[in-house]
């Protein structure tokens, strides 16, 4: 999939930002603030509905209008032309895929799967499950076209019963019965889809840790399906009155988590600050491969370079970069991080960012 063409406007320092883009490699080069990263963020945006660096969706909002719009020309991996865009004020989310509006954001994340190294990614290593199960999810979603559906349902009647756990009229059996009927059918669904990602990830995620540093220590990737095993349908029956008691679902798919250990420890427990970031960067450039090899060849975004990796990894992940098919975004205040990229200069399109303005190289 390439973006032949980003418009952004009133996106956070970015006023108005039209861009012609390489289909192989685009590097934004400029000064640490002078929204370079913004650029990646509003991509990020339009894929998810949200950004990567946290924070309310109207902090976004430039000064110059009460809201945003990103938009995009792009070609999907099929070959299709599309044309996807969001708009964002203070209240409300408004999107179009090919002029129609859409009212949920998942139908532009189909047609935008891209995949983001940046300066927090080690956080898929020393943050929370939910930020791993967030990271399986994205790929799961464009690799299995039937996850989302299951996810959604067993989402729904998840908040149904635990409302009704909380609830301070004790829920029947019956109710109970005839919602864990459905957290078990839609689970197990989601469970299989992922353990069937999930198998193959791990497999290229080591792959690419070897790669990009050969005296790594050894790492296990493991799926933790957020209950103790066997049927999920009898495990919900077994810990039911636990649940009434703690007035939560204690297990299934929404606990989930991917566990990574070095050394038969916690991989956060024992890696350094620089090995969980090396880690991390596995394991995205895993997944970006995973979705390439499914067909929804996605946009790679690597965020601070510089920052990032030494001068021997660095190598390592740009001439990864100009292997692979799918088109790249790159972001560094040195622009002597892309010499490596020499033998691709008729592939890379260079743009200087500063104050905001982005000019073609």
């Amino acid at each position: 999939m390439q973006i032949h063409k980003l418009a952004v406007d009133n996106f956070r320092i970015l006023s108005s930002v039209e861009l012609n883009l390489s289909n192989k490699i685009n590097c934004l080069v400029g000064p640490n603030g002078a929204g370079k990263t913004s650029v990646l963020e509003s991509l990020v945006v339009l894929a998810k509905g949200r950004s990567f660096r946290g924070g309310q969706a109207g902090d976004l909002i430039g000064p110059a209008a009460e809201e945003f719009t990103v938009h995009a020309n792009l070609v999907s991996s099929s070959g299709a032309p599309h044309s996807i865009g969001l708009s964002r004020d203070q209240n409300q989310w408004r999107a179009r895929l090919d002029r129609q509006e859409v009212k949920r954001l998942s139908d532009l994340s189909a047609h935008l799967p891209l995949v983001i190294i940046e300066p927090n990614s080690h956080k898929l290593v020393d943050g929370p499950p939910q930020t791993r199960r967030r990271f399986l999810d994205w790929g799961v979603f464009h690799v299995k076209p039937d996850y989302l559906g299951h996810w959604r349902r067993y989402r729904r009647a998840l908040n149904q019963k635990n409302a009704a756990l909380k609830s301070n009229h004790p829920p029947t059996p019956a109710l109970l019965d005839s919602l864990d009927a459905v957290l078990a059918e839609s689970g197990e669904a989601v469970h299989l889809l992922r353990v069937a990602c999930f198998k193959r990830l791990a497999e290229l995620t080591l792959n690419h840790l070897r790669r990009l540093s050969p005296d790594f220590p050894e790492v296990s990737l493991d799926y933790s399906p957020g209950w103790s095993g066997g049927d999920l349908s009898q495990w919900l029956v077994d810990h039911r009155s636990r649940d009434l008691k703690m007035e939560n679902t204690s297990g299934g798919p929404h606990r989930a988590d991917v566990r990574l250990r070095c050394n038969d420890q916690k991989a956060s427990n024992h890696l350094s600050r620089g090995q969980q970031k090396m880690l991390a960067a596995a394991l995205l450039l895993g997944e970006a491969e995973l979705l390439e090899e499914s067909g929804a060849t996605p946009l790679l975004l690597l965020d601070d370079l510089s920052s990032e990796f030494d001068q021997q990894h660095l190598a390592s992940l740009l001439a990864f970069v100009q292997r692979r098919a799918g088109q790249t975004w790159i972001t560094s205040v040195d622009e002597q991080v892309m010499d490596p990229l020499a033998g691709a200069a008729d592939e890379t399109a260079m743009f200087h960012v500063k104050h905001g303005v982005i000019k073609a190289a």
